[in-house]
């Protein structure tokens, strides 16, 4: 539905390693080499098979954030529109293209809930980002140490840091010198905050 037929070796080899080993993934080829589908692909898979599953993805610029969401959202939406499509063909016994597994994978892709939280976000965005539970939150490591970490626990809840299975870091290699050190410290208080939370399953 999204126009992907066939995956890079190296798409395959991280996307592998994540789904299958369960393992922390960096991703580092050339420009325009198709990096996005290394971690978007293990997200939908895990935001899709368990709807209390939490995201991050960490992008350097709101401006890469914010065009990476409506790229993001087609997921979702290719997904509803093959459901449809799929439950359109279901016969009067039952019997469409897609077996039952397959179309409990495409409903769960199809309720992922996506949003961006960062400067720009008013109070009552990030409000609704919280009630709304939203699965995936794209944000930068200013928005992530500034609004997010201290809002623990009475905005951001246990719970959201509790059932956070994946932090995304976009474009790490700009993360260098004394500014890299401090991200560096803001992930490790992710981490340290998921296992006070008792998550210590959090992958990269």
């Amino acid at each position: 539905a999204r126009g992907i037929h066939q995956l890079y070796r190296h798409q395959k080899e991280a996307i592998h390693a994540a789904v299958g080993e369960k393992k922390s993934v960096v991703v580092s080829t050339p420009t325009a080499s198709g990096k996005s589908l290394c971690y978007v692909l293990p997200l939908l898979h895990a935001l899709g098979q368990k709807k209390s599953a939490r995201a991050l993805v960490l992008f350097p610029l709101k401006a890469l954030a914010n065009d990476q969401l409506a790229k993001l959202k087609a997921f979702p939406e290719a997904a509803r529109k093959a459901l449809e499509a799929a439950e359109g063909n279901i016969d009067g016994d039952g019997e469409g293209g897609l077996n039952q597994t397959e179309l409990k994978r495409l409903r769960g892709i199809a309720e992922i809930t996506i949003r961006t939280c960062d400067g720009d976000s008013s109070e009552d965005d990030r409000a609704a980002i919280r009630a709304e539970k939203t699965q995936l939150v794209l944000t930068n490591p200013d928005s992530l140490h500034h609004f997010i970490l201290p809002g623990y626990p009475r905005k951001w809840s246990k719970s959201f840091w509790a059932n956070l299975t994946h932090v995304v870091i976009d474009e790490a290699h700009v993360h260098r010198g004394v500014a890299g050190s401090h991200f560096a410290n803001v992930i490790r208080r992710v981490i340290r905050l998921c296992r006070v939370c008792g998550n210590d399953d959090v992958r990269f």
